[in-house]
This record gives C-alpha cells, sequence and structure tokens, in this order.
C-alpha cells in the first residue's frame, strides 16, 4: 500500500469518526430535548397576586390560609382524617357581557374544574369548591362578588404548595398553566 493510499485511508476514518460523534451528538441534545418535553408543556410562574388573564377575564391569587378546625360547619370546609382543608382567595375582574348571577357561576365552575393544588412531591388535590368570600367568612355582604375561595383537602404531609390554574384556550405564545406559589 502506498504512501498515498494510507493518508487517504487515515483522512476518511477521521472523517467518518468525526461525522459519527457529531451524529452522535446531535442525537444526544435531541433525544434530551424531547425527554424535557416543550417549554409550552411548563406551568408559567406568577407570583401572589399578580394579574394572571384569561382572555375575557382575569384571576389575582390573594393569599391562601389552613381552614381552621374552629370555622363554622360548611361541610367542605371538614377535611377527612389524615388531610387538612386549605382555602385559596382569589379576585377575579371582567366578563362584562355576562349578568352579574351568571358571571359568579361561570367563574365558580372554573376554579372547581380548571385549579388544582400541587405539593413539592407532585400529588396534585382537586378543588372540593367555590365559594364567595362573603359565605366562607358567614359575614353578609350582599349579592355577587369578586372575591372567592377555592377549597382543596390536601395531605396534612404536605408542603411546597402551588396554585395550578389551567388556560381553558391557550393561544400561541401563551401560558398553558399557571403556577402561583403558596408557600
Amino acid at each position: 500500500m502506498s504512501w498515498r493510499d494510507r493518508r487517504t485511508r487515515a483522512f476518511a476514518s477521521r472523517r467518518f469518526a468525526v461525522t459519527a460523534w457529531l451524529i452522535g451528538c446531535s442525537l444526544s441534545v435531541l433525544l434530551s430535548a424531547c425527554a424535557r418535553g416543550s417549554r409550552a408543556d411548563l406551568p408559567t410562574p406568577f407570583a401572589l397576586q399578580d394579574r394572571i388573564s384569561f382572555g375575557i377575564f382575569d384571576l389575582q391569587v390573594m393569599r391562601w390560609e389552613e381552614v381552621p378546625q374552629s370555622h363554622p360547619p360548611v361541610s367542605s370546609l371538614n377535611a377527612p382524617e389524615g388531610e387538612r382543608a386549605v382555602a385559596v382567595f382569589v379576585h377575579w375582574r371582567g366578563l362584562a357581557d355576562y349578568r352579574p348571577e351568571d358571571r359568579q357561576v361561570f367563574v365558580e365552575s372554573f376554579l372547581r374544574g380548571r385549579t388544582r393544588v400541587v405539593d413539592s412531591e407532585g400529588y396534585a388535590y382537586d378543588a372540593i369548591t367555590a365559594m364567595t368570600k362573603d359565605i366562607y367568612t358567614f359575614l353578609p355582604g350582599g349579592g355577587p362578588t369578586q372575591e372567592l375561595v377555592v377549597i382543596y383537602h390536601i395531605w396534612i404531609e404536605s408542603e411546597g404548595l402551588a396554585l395550578m390554574i389551567e388556560h381553558p384556550d391557550p393561544q400561541e405564545g401563551g401560558f398553558r398553566v399557571a403556577a402561583v406559589p403558596l408557600d
């Protein structure tokens, strides 16, 4: 074998090795990106009291509290043994085209169906009920209100709580799920 043949073979061998290495790196990056999922799948973080827009209405998660055992007896506030009741206070705006009573029903239904509390271990807890702040506090306010309280029953040991709110009609470039830390 001549010197020129050996050099050509060595060059082809190195070129093949470099090409294989580049393909391997590209596949590795592609597979790791697929395993993580797209950015659109990740919840979008919001802070307490941030205004979160859902098109025709906005929500603000104002605060949260554990429902004390001495709270007046509303059945949804009594958590089963091994769980605790958590109340999340939400303020909403919008829905100008709806009658006041229909606005209330719409928002309560939205909060019951599209929210959940998730703990640091990934356990998710669906809403038990949503009610006006007046009903929760037993202080009459007179008519529909824009302040609602959503009740969740979570395990006693749960920590690192976050409220997840699913967008009913996410737009391109918008968020699919809003995440509001409660701790």
